[in-house]
């Protein structure tokens, strides 16, 4: 079991507007951002706590398979082996909402709705193998 096991690793921001949420987070929490390429072809925005990077938020404007969703906050949280998490996702009551997916130079994430139907990520990160 490593270390990093039960961590959450990082939280993430997916809302529809990206200009207003950083707004409101610069003003309530201090952030900055960072905009980077997302493996996608879009933009990933990263918040800073001084030189510390806090969350990510992503905008999901143009995202079709999004277009229903509400603004949310994802936690991902460390685990040492993302099939198994997934195994007893499965047979604990949980689901999966999105099967494994490399994120390079992050981790290998899945999405997941744990046993009482919260959304979460689950992280095999890349600096914790």
């Amino acid at each position: 079991m490593s270390e990093f096991r039960g961590a959450i690793w990082w939280n993430e921001l997916m809302t529809h507007d990206i200009d207003h949420a950083q707004a409101w987070y610069r003003r309530v929490c201090g952030w900055r951002f960072q905009t980077t390429p997302a493996a996608d072809g879009g933009d990933y925005h990263v918040a800073y706590l001084g030189a510390q990077p806090v969350a990510g938020m992503l905008d999901m404007s143009g995202m079709e398979r999004h277009a229903e969703t509400r603004s949310q906050w994802v936690a991902y949280v460390a685990v040492d082996d993302l099939e198994t998490a997934l195994h007893q996702t499965e047979t604990g009551g949980g689901q999966i909402a999105r099967e494994p997916f490399e994120v390079p130079h992050v981790g290998r994430i899945a999405i997941v709705h744990d046993n009482v139907g919260a959304l979460l990520g689950l992280i095999v990160p890349e600096t914790a193998g």
